[in-house]
């Protein structure tokens, strides 16, 4: 039978540690960590284990960061000592521990009390987290505030509750409401988002909205409605917060960088070193440097600056359409910015973005260069089309297994990708295995939990690559995507996804049948007549 190990952080947790730790005696270890409590917590601690360690309190993350570590058992539980596990959840764990499993970690269901009432709408009563996981397959984000467990693996979801007494008082609520909005607000700095007017306006009535009403809180009667209405202040404060922050940082920024340039994101290089980038960037649109890319939205240029070279992309908020979709999803920059900075945290391989500079009404996202990657649809064309040889077969199939992993990491991270097509795939060859690199950042959706239609809609994508994979490709990309999980290999799923890639080809086919001018869907083929 498997050990486990409760990691329980701690400060000045007196009112409510006795219950969590009592939930908790099943387990094969207990382990506090204390953040230097002045009340009565490592007292009563002691009642429970003998492994007790104080150690500094930075945030929520790193605190847990430090403790896992320090863990020698199979199996981790994270419990924060407002919460405490059910008789029906402490059964299952049980289970899972005597009997094994394949999944390397589990999302967990989270019910929450709120001002002594347990909520079982608004949202809350649908609450998964990942609270368990073998030991040296998990780790939190580097967030300040509600940072997810990552896990290095396949992740299950046990549906038995935990119990998460939350606000007991209004003076328990204020007293972590400024510290908690305080703290979301440095990391969608960190982020890169803005306070726009969207943010500080629509979003918070948004939450009132989607709780109260979409997610049927009125049934939680008065509770709800009061749980609903600070819900979206709290989201209105930690966008105020951010405004504040940047109103006062971009004034600095702003004198640093020179007249009409004002740097958004945090860059790694200098602001002169960013107006000559800019500089070459408009020398190659005119005609004196390498154009990769080039549209009505944008452009993409190679550049270089003091030997080392740079990709500088353009977004151009061109027509009315354009500026409105910026205003009410972000900018493409912003987006293109925060998804760089995510998939890095998350260790997934794309450009290392260097700045993110806003000169007038146009934006630019500076990133390194990527020597070696060559798009994956080109790939396949140039070096594996018409070669039936052994070696080229050899290589293609080691090259669609490692693609099939790469892509189950990406969405078990909980990144979605919008337009996931095989030119959106850079490939390089590195010490004999394949690397691959995702581009067309600002397409980039993180999730919690992605779901299977969004899965089936990527994988489709990923498939449909003109002349470049068979169907016998497709179920080997397919298969090294399931790991084992029959569930991606058997039944609709995998009908799915074939279905998806074969309504791309025919709008594809469609688009080049079409005479010029005409619509095909949402875009137009030619020039107008």
């Amino acid at each position: 039978m498997s050990r486990l190990t409760v990691i329980v952080p701690t400060y000045n947790e007196e009112s409510m540690l006795w219950e969590c730790l009592e939930s908790v005696r099943f387990a094969d270890e207990v382990f506090v960590v204390d953040s230097f409590s002045t009340d009565r917590t490592l007292e009563i601690a002691r009642e429970f284990t003998d492994r007790i360690v104080q150690h500094e309190y930075v945030n929520s993350a790193a605190q847990k960061n430090w403790a896992i570590p320090q863990v020698k058992s199979d199996w981790i539980m994270v419990l924060d000592a407002d919460e405490r596990v059910t008789p029906e959840l402490r059964a299952r764990i049980e289970g899972i521990l005597a009997d094994g499993t394949p999944y390397d970690g589990f999302y967990v269901r989270r019910m929450t009390i709120f001002f002594g009432k347990l909520i079982r709408h608004c949202g809350w009563h649908r609450d998964y987290l990942v609270r368990l996981w073998r030991n040296g397959k998990g780790r939190y984000e580097d967030l300040e505030v509600h940072a997810d467990v990552i896990v290095d693996g396949r992740v299950g979801t046990i549906r038995e509750h935990l119990l998460h007494d939350t606000y007991r008082s209004f003076a328990h609520y204020l007293e972590k409401f400024d510290r908690y909005s305080t703290l979301s607000a440095n990391d969608l700095y960190k982020q890169g988002r803005k306070a726009s007017w969207v943010n500080l306006t629509i979003r918070p009535l948004w939450r009132f909205f989607r709780m109260y009403v979409v997610r049927h809180g009125f049934l939680d009667g008065k509770h709800g409605l009061l749980l609903c209405t600070l819900a979206a202040f709290s989201v209105f404060m930690k966008y105020a917060k951010l405004w504040d922050r940047q109103r006062r940082e971009s004034l600095t920024a702003g004198d640093q960088a020179g007249p009409g340039l004002r740097i958004q994101g945090g860059s790694q290089l200098s602001p002169d070193e960013l107006e000559n980038a800019l500089a070459a960037h408009d020398e190659a649109l005119e005609g004196r440097g390498t154009v990769l890319r080039r549209s009505r939205h944008g452009a993409v240029t190679k550049i270089d600056l003091d030997g080392q070279w740079l990709c500088v992309k353009q977004y151009a908020a061109e027509g009315a359409r354009q500026r409105l979709k910026d205003w009410l999803r972000r900018p493409r920059a912003d987006r293109a910015w925060c998804a760089a900075q995510r998939l890095q945290e998350l260790g997934i391989s794309a450009p290392e973005a260097l700045a993110l500079v806003e000169r007038g009404r146009t934006r630019y996202v500076v990133m390194r260069f990527v020597h070696d990657g060559v798009p994956l649809d080109r790939l396949l064309g140039e070096r594996f089309a018409g070669d039936p040889s052994r070696r080229s077969l050899v290589e293609k199939r080691r090259l669609l297994r490692a693609l099939g992993r790469w892509l189950r990491q990406i969405h078990d991270a909980g990144i979605y990708h919008g337009d996931w097509s095989a030119k959106n795939i850079l490939v390089a060859e590195r010490e004999g295995s394949w690397e691959f690199l995702l581009v067309d950042l600002e397409s980039i959706a993180p999730e919690r939990r992605l779901s299977r239609r969004r899965r089936v809609k990527n994988l489709g994508q990923v498939c449909d690559v003109p002349g470049g994979l068979t169907a016998i490709d497709r179920m080997r990309c397919l298969i090294a995507y399931a790991d084992g999980d029959r569930t991606f290999t058997r039944g609709r799923f995998t009908r799915r996804v074939v279905e998806s890639a074969r309504r791309r080809a025919r709008r594809r086919a469609r688009r080049q049948q079409a005479p010029p001018g005409r619509k095909i869907g949402a875009a137009q083929i030619g020039p107008p007549r």
